[in-house]
């Protein structure tokens, strides 16, 4: 690779690392997010709401150190679980048997980091600990269009704090 960079010239080798900037990112939060809601035949709600918590994520440092996986993973999680709206809901009605099969996540253990991680960025934004980018972000969701997931993370905040700030064990 590299002797072949050292061949073309300065336009060349920028397309070159244009096309792998492109490759990286394919597999972004929201490919997996879709995977993870075509394979759990996820409601328009359940997908919205992790959109929404996607894009929170973009916005947290904490969540920088999360595979794109772990976070379109961890926002499916929550959206289930918080739709259900039942604290006591065990891991298998919120991470179905086909995504376990389906995804590198098979236990409740190896999605809890992600799942905490992403569930305090919201509770962080709902205490008032946020940058004006999270408004921004929160009023874009708020919209009839996009089924108002702001508006109802918004509203399930208790299930929110419950994940964020409970030692998780199922």
């Amino acid at each position: 690779m590299i002797y072949i960079l050292n061949l073309i010239d300065q336009q060349g080798r920028d397309l070159v690392f244009f096309i792998l900037i492109l490759n990286h990112f394919e597999n972004c939060s929201l490919q997996f997010l879709r995977r993870f809601s075509f394979i759990s035949n996820a409601t328009d709600e359940q997908h919205a709401i992790g959109k929404f918590l996607i894009d929170m994520s973009l916005l947290d440092v904490a969540c920088i150190d999360l595979s794109p996986s772990l976070i379109a993973a961890s926002a499916t999680y929550i959206s289930r679980y918080i739709l259900k709206q039942n604290p006591s809901i065990t891991f298998e009605q919120c991470w179905p048997y086909d995504l376990q099969i389906r995804s590198p996540y098979k236990t409740f253990q190896s999605l809890s980091n992600g799942i905490q991680i992403l569930a305090k960025c919201i509770e962080n934004y709902l205490s008032g600990n946020s940058s004006k980018e999270y408004e921004i972000l929160v009023k874009r969701y708020e919209h009839e269009q996009l089924l108002k997931a702001s508006l109802y993370c918004i509203q399930q905040r208790k299930l929110i704090q419950k994940l964020a700030n409970e030692s998780l064990e199922n």
